[in-house]
């Protein structure tokens, strides 16, 4: 019998040393759980697609000077238009229509300079871009039709 108690014994030591052994397996659950949701969270908020309408939103800079163009030579011949007229309250109808017109040419070469600026788009040095030049006659024709507008 002495036999068999130490056999026992052994066993319970045995056994003792194995559950103190063990790692803790309901810990993986509490620890990964929370971790994994936070990675789920931050590469759903950063893939998400800008939509308009239910449609993506591309962006398409020939587009965009198109139309910036079309509206900048519409003020422009507004604008010209109003500056051949004497009477300084028709002058100033048209101004009023040109001013839009070229508020909303420069808002379209501003989303164009914004993607630039988002995307570290860059031209050679002492380059200038098309959309530049664009830019830089449409706010010479806003400043233009604001300075003229009440003389």
């Amino acid at each position: 019998m002495p036999e068999v108690e130490r056999g026992t014994r052994k066993d319970e030591e045995y056994g003792e040393e194995e559950e103190e052994k063990k790692f803790p397996v309901w810990i993986i659950p509490l620890v990964a759980g929370p971790v994994l949701l936070i990675i789920l969270i931050a590469a759903l908020a950063g893939s998400r697609p800008t939509e308009t309408n239910g449609q993506e939103e591309v962006f398409n800079e020939p587009q965009l000077k198109k139309d910036a163009n079309d509206l900048l030579m519409k003020a422009s011949k507004l604008y010209h238009d109003a500056m051949r007229l004497q009477n300084q309250k028709q002058r100033d109808e048209l101004l009023d229509k040109a001013m839009p017109l070229c508020d909303e040419a420069i808002k379209k070469l501003y989303e164009i300079q914004d993607y630039y600026e988002e995307h570290n788009i860059q031209h050679k040095k002492g380059g200038i871009w098309d959309w530049e030049k664009i830019l830089k006659e449409a706010s010479v024709l806003a400043y233009d039709i604001q300075k003229a507008h009440g003389f």
